[in-house]
């Protein structure tokens, strides 16, 4: 009897709390309607879902609408979003929009800095709703475009590309989609271009092999806008397509020579020994690329080493993801990691189960900004002693601080008498 009281009592105490929350969120909502109706100038962001909202902290929810199966409420939301002229921050997410809707929105929200519409399935003539509004909205301050799992084929993403040529977007989103590598050449065309300013591109989950992969890292030789760009797990499951070795040597040679990318994510696309070995190469003389994720890639120990051998000279990258990338833990290996890093001075983060003590002592250590000492030919000879001990006294690497300050502004403190 006591177990069923307190049974009884958890559940009345749930449903309590489900209540009030509901009551929270339903007020929540409904002000945020009526500001949307009334057109208030202080809106800024707005969050429109179909979905109803999770419990949880009331800041979270502010500013944010779900209409569940009220379509009527969804229509008339619609027609004073259109009125709304002062928004900045637009996300429509798991809803059925309009292509009206898509191609009246940059017209009517001049503001508008970042549009998320993930998971609207809005396809092809969604994407082409949308880039029409883009060439013919002149006064459009979009930075920011997210059009995930939208089902957007190769036409719809050729009509963006024809139409991001020529407009001020930053940051393009364009994941779990279906592009294949035809809808990456035509994006590679937008690339080359010289009035391109895109910053960050996201192509990852769609279809994109090597032939892709080849465009778009030619298209990086010449670009010199793109900051971070990512085509992870690109592989068609139907047709066994991929980026693969072949993706990879492209991607390879283009690090070589461009000298304005930061980012790559390489992770899920069945790149081997050889395709490795070969982005090892670019990476080698590489002057740019801050992070390279290889994560979900075959790379074995043969890749394994050449990133190594290339980590001895790069001087700029500061995090390699090398997560489930089949590397046995041998002796050879480590052993070949941690001279890699005695070597490095700016690699601080490392996702590999190959990583010692040793190996994240030295990583610690260039946190620690070890790579300053490369400037002073005096502090860069005295760091393999301050190295030595902390190898011997690893408890005392969080005092190197200290050492590394020393070394760099009191540097004449340790000059022989």
């Amino acid at each position: 009897k006591r177990a069923a009281k307190r049974r009884l009592r958890a559940a009345q105490e749930t449903d309590f709390e489900s209540s009030s929350s509901s009551s929270i969120i339903n007020t929540l909502n409904e002000k945020t309607y009526a500001r949307l109706q009334q057109r208030d100038s202080s809106l800024k962001e707005l969050r429109i879902t179909q979905d109803f909202f999770s419990t949880g902290d009331d800041s979270r929810l502010r500013n944010k609408l779900s209409f569940g199966s009220d379509h009527h409420k969804w229509r008339k939301a619609r027609k004073a979003l259109l009125r709304h002229g002062s928004l900045k921050k637009l996300e429509i997410h798991s809803t059925l929009i309009e292509d009206r809707i898509l191609s009246d929105t940059l017209q009517n929200m001049p503001q508008l800095t970042h549009l998320s519409l993930y998971n609207n399935h809005i396809g092809d003539a969604g994407a082409c709703a949308l880039a029409k509004s883009l060439e013919t909205s002149k006064r459009t301050l979009l930075k920011s475009l997210v059009l995930d799992n939208n089902h957007i084929f190769n036409d719809g993403a050729a009509r963006l590309a024809t139409a991001l040529a020529s407009s001020h977007l930053i940051c393009l989103s364009l994941q779990q989609n279906f592009i294949s590598s035809v809808g990456a050449a035509a994006l590679s065309r937008m690339l080359s271009q010289h009035t391109c300013s895109l910053e960050s591109l996201n192509l990852s989950r769609n279809f994109i092999h090597s032939a892709g992969a080849q465009c778009i890292s030619h298209a990086l030789t010449q670009n010199t806008s793109l900051r971070e760009l990512d085509v992870s797990y690109n592989d068609n499951e139907v047709t066994l397509k991929c980026l693969g070795d072949a993706g990879a040597k492209a991607f390879g040679s283009m690090l070589a020579k461009n000298t304005h990318l930061e980012v790559l994510k390489l992770s899920g696309n069945h790149i081997g020994p050889t395709g490795c070995a070969a982005i090892a190469k670019g990476l080698a003389c590489n002057k740019s690329l801050k992070e390279l994720h290889l994560d979900d890639n075959s790379i074995g120990i043969v890749g394994f080493l050449a990133l190594c051998r290339a980590l001895e000279t790069n001087t700029t990258l500061q995090v390699l993801s090398l997560q489930g990338t089949m590397v046995p833990i041998e002796r050879n290996v480590q052993q070949a990691l941690v001279q890699a890093l005695k070597m490095n001075g700016t690699m601080t983060h490392l996702y590999s189960s190959i990583v010692s003590d040793e190996c994240a002592l030295l990583l610690e250590l260039n946190r620690g900004l070890r790579g300053i000492l490369k400037d002073d030919d005096f502090a860069t000879a005295l760091w393999p002693f301050v190295l030595e001990r902390a190898s011997k006294e690893p408890s005392l690497f969080m005092q190197l601080n200290l050492v590394y300050y020393a070394l760099k502004e009191k540097s004449d403190l340790f000059r022989p008498c």
